[in-house]
């Protein structure tokens, strides 16, 4: 269930990034987790693959903080159709 949460948060940065910059609505997001992610404070980043035309992907990393191995990542497409 807790992945379902992971997820869930990584996507919905994404989303809410994605009206600010005009990417569009999210079409599809995959999800890999990397191993357990702990009750700690966490962070995450945007990392931007592709942007502009019609078609935008966006990944989005978690880390518990000060620790270099990541928990998941979220990839998601975006269009603005």
């Amino acid at each position: 269930m807790a992945r379902y949460a992971v997820a869930s948060l990584l996507t919905a940065e994404v989303e809410a990034l994605a009206e600010q910059r005009k990417w569009g609505m999210a079409v599809s997001a995959t999800a890999w987790f990397l191993r357990p992610t702990p009750m700690a404070k966490l962070r995450t980043q945007l990392s931007v693959l592709t942007e502009g035309g019609r078609v935008s992907v966006v990944d989005n990393t978690l880390w518990p903080d000060n620790e270099v191995q990541p928990c998941a990542t979220a990839r998601v497409t975006l269009s603005r159709g």
